[in-house]
């Protein structure tokens, strides 16, 4: 797996979002699991439409998997 010197990098990630990010990996990961809850999935879907996030799923272009068609 590559990795990104972040120091180098012109990368910049705010806080918030990272937060968000993390956010909803936890409650997916919850979600996926044994005992998981419904909580975990109305918990992740104002992160995941939140503008920040869009923005940086759209930001991020080819480096992410592309959504299905809808």
């Amino acid at each position: 797996m590559a990795q990104i010197d972040l120091k180098q990098s012109e990368v910049v990630i705010e806080f918030g979002l990272l937060v968000k990010l993390g956010s909803i990996v936890v409650h997916a990961d919850e979600a996926i699991s044994a005992d998981g809850h419904a909580f975990d999935i109305a918990a992740m879907k104002p992160l995941i439409e939140s503008p920040e996030v869009q923005k940086w799923i759209k930001e991020m272009g080819v480096y992410l998997p592309l959504k299905r068609k809808r």
